[in-house]
């Protein structure tokens, strides 16, 4: 049993791959990590954040003012406008006081800030957050690749002529899904890649910018990756209970996608009611959220979802049930509904 799902694993990729749309996905996840990370390269660059505060004062001496701007750039920089030597002593040491106050109320929170922004752009952390991206982003992506990979099959007609040479229905569906989740771990492997790239090249250009990572933070990326992987099965299994259910991969992707959006609405809308906060930790897209966010140093705060989060064990616990449920309905409508020919769809 397991060699012959093995087998026709294979056999699904080998098909799989020569169609457009799993690299076209692939090639979406990419560009748009790759924009996210540039994009905070960019912002770090700037130091915009950094201008958004200032500090001005003026002394008149002998009929001549002596003024003193600064920003947070400059205190982040460690450097003092050299006209503050042209000041009075009495008042060289009021403004001296007053640029202190200014760092502790103005520019402690845009510093810290913008070493958190450079921290995510070193190895490994760098990763970690854009797996937490690629996170809400491949739940997307996978919803249309599995319902395509489903739905063609009952378009084109293949999946009659695939059954009729005696492959069995169950090892059919359970190589398909078998087959998703092999390519998302791939796909979420090459999207990690990407970024280690882009944070090699980014760091030779930041200098003395770049920060070293201890020996653990490898491992919490081993972990996002793990977790992050887990989170889109639920949605797999979505997909391809719905792919089987209307036989067509339009519908299927439209169905699910269309749960996928107004979900976050609803509980946007909603959450504030008590009765509804008892239930909302139920709902698929809350679980995964709680799941994936987590404490620590690569941590993923989601901020489309309301309210606090469910724990990582719950999340756990209800994303396992939605998939145990969602596969057990499709591998038992799969059993047992008649396969008709092309439905051109």
């Amino acid at each position: 049993m397991i060699t012959d799902v093995l087998k026709l694993t294979k056999w699904e990729w080998n098909k799989l791959r020569r169609r457009r749309m799993p690299w076209i996905l692939l090639a979406i996840a990419i560009v748009i990590s790759q924009i996210s990370f540039w994009g905070g390269y960019a912002f770090y660059r700037s130091g915009v954040m950094l201008d958004q505060a200032s500090f001005a004062t003026s002394e008149t001496q002998n009929g001549q003012t002596v003024e003193i701007t600064m920003t947070c750039r400059d205190i982040e920089a460690g450097t003092l406008p050299p006209e503050i030597e042209n000041l009075s002593e009495q008042r060289r040491g009021q403004v001296l006081e007053d640029i202190a106050r200014f760092e502790a109320e103005a520019c402690q929170t845009p510093i810290e800030a913008r070493r958190d922004l450079r921290e995510a752009l070193v190895l490994p952390y760098s990763i970690g957050l854009s797996l937490g991206l690629v996170s809400s982003l491949g739940a997307i992506l996978v919803v249309i690749l599995a319902s395509s990979t489903i739905g063609i099959e009952y378009g084109l007609g293949t999946l009659r002529t695939t059954l009729a040479k005696g492959i069995g229905r169950s090892q059919f569906i359970v190589s398909k899904a078998l087959l998703l989740a092999l390519l998302s771990a791939a796909a979420l492997l090459v999207v990690s890649i990407s970024i280690a790239i882009s944070s090699t090249i980014a760091a030779l250009t930041l200098g003395d910018a770049a920060v070293a990572a201890d020996s653990g933070a490898w491992l919490e990326v081993a972990i996002v990756y793990g977790k992050t992987l887990y989170g889109l099965i639920p949605y797999i299994a979505l997909a391809m209970f719905f792919a089987v259910l209307t036989s067509s991969s339009g519908v299927g992707t439209a169905i699910v996608l269309g749960y996928y959006f107004a979900e976050r609405i609803v509980v946007a809308l909603l959450f504030n009611f008590d009765w509804f906060r008892k239930v909302a930790d139920f709902i698929l897209g809350r679980a995964v959220d709680g799941w994936i966010s987590s404490e620590g140093g690569l941590s993923i705060e989601l901020g489309a979802s309301a309210g606090e989060l469910p724990d990582a064990l719950h999340g756990f616990l209800v994303m396992l049930g939605y998939i145990v449920i969602l596969g057990a309905f499709t591998f038992w409508l799969f059993q047992r509904r008649d396969i008709a020919g092309a439905k051109g769809d």
